[in-house]
């Protein structure tokens, strides 16, 4: 099994929006219904529900592999603090489960980036 065909998604969180793209084809899926991620505390409201919408996006713009594929989830709204582990564990948990009957073969987490320019 080569390396370079396994699939491989970039899923673009935020509260107004979720972007998922296969980084092979680059087919994208943009979801407006982001209800599981608008809350005032936490970043994840409803776990299933998340876990779902991230599930359409990669049924939808996944291409015909059958190899288990790498996700990179990443927070895009700006956080007071950052992520706690706690958030980050969610965001990879609902990376792993998002692919129904495979699941992920490796799912990275990234924090919003942020540029101080003062």
């Amino acid at each position: 099994m080569s390396y370079l065909r396994i699939p491989r998604f970039y899923v673009q969180v935020s509260r107004e929006s979720l972007i998922t793209r296969n980084v092979l084809t680059g087919k994208e899926h943009k979801s407006l219904d982001v209800s599981p991620f608008q809350h005032s505390r936490v970043i994840i409201a409803d776990f299933e529900k998340a876990q779902l919408l991230v599930s359409q996006g990669i049924l939808l713009t996944r291409s015909k592999a059958i190899f288990r594929p790498i996700i990179v989830i990443h927070w895009v709204s700006p956080l007071n603090g950052g992520l706690t582990p706690i958030e980050a564990r969610a965001l990879k948990e609902i990376g792993l489960g998002a692919v129904p009957g495979l699941g992920a073969y490796k799912v990275f987490v990234l924090a919003p980036l942020f540029c101080d320019l003062k």
